[in-house]
């Protein structure tokens, strides 16, 4: 479900899901990587995580639990 928020900051609440979530990896020098694992990653899109904020542009997704060739283990909490 999108949640859009006309307003300001923090006039939008939505529900979410805490746990452990497979997400796409990202590409090229944002690819999250097994050396990566209990770092905090970032949201690219609906699907997709990466290692770096993108110069603080991306929000924080969760802690990376795990890599492997399916995508990134998010814990999400």
């Amino acid at each position: 479900r999108q949640v859009v928020n006309p307003g300001a900051n923090g006039d939008a609440r939505a529900d979410v899901k805490t746990g452990i979530f497979r997400l796409a990896n990202s590409t090229s020098t944002d690819a999250i990587t097994l050396a990566d694992v209990e770092a905090i990653c970032y949201v690219v899109d609906d699907q997709t995580v990466a290692k770096t904020s993108n110069s603080s542009a991306r929000p924080v997704a969760g802690t990376i639990f795990d890599v492997d060739d399916q995508g990134v283990w998010v814990k999400i909490t």
